[in-house]
This record gives structure tokens, sequence and C-alpha cells, in this order.
């Protein structure tokens, strides 16, 4: 499935226009800056409005920036796997 996601949904219109710089697919290889460890272990970080949760990578360095591909997309994230 190859799935895009943005929150070009928002009701401010001023803002649509940043909003659709944020489309990412399965697939990506994106680069993050990480910012904490998530509920259930994995660390996350954001591509630019998009929470995105890195499977596999418990540790992390305070501000570590690495380079994750994209697995899934869901309504209000996105998962990833480390490159």
């Amino acid at each position: 499935m190859n799935r895009e996601w943005t929150n070009s949904d928002s009701a401010e219109d001023d803002e649509k226009s940043a909003i659709n710089d944020d489309k990412i697919k399965v697939g990506d290889v994106i680069k993050l800056k990480l910012e904490g460890v998530g509920a259930k272990g994995d660390v996350f970080g954001r591509y630019k409005r998009i929470v995105v949760f890195v499977k596999g990578k418990n540790k992390m360095t305070d501000g570590e920036i690495i380079q994750a591909k994209v697995t899934l997309i869901k309504e209000n994230c996105a998962f990833a796997e480390p490159c």
C-alpha cells in the first residue's frame, strides 16, 4: 500500500501551504532528530510536524540525528526503522 500522510485537513487555511510540504510515504528515508522514548520503549522524533516512532532503536543520545526508513503511516503518526 502506497499511502501518503499529511495533516492538511487542518482548519487553518494559512497553514495549509506549509503543511503540504509534510508529506511522507512508506519507503521514504528521512532524517530525524530524536526527542525521547515512547510508552512502548521506541524512540521518537519529528519529521517536520509528524511524530515518527523508530522501532528497534531503544537507546538514544539526546538530540541524536539518525536516518530512518518509513515502514507504516497512521492517521496521527508514522513508524520507521533505523537505516
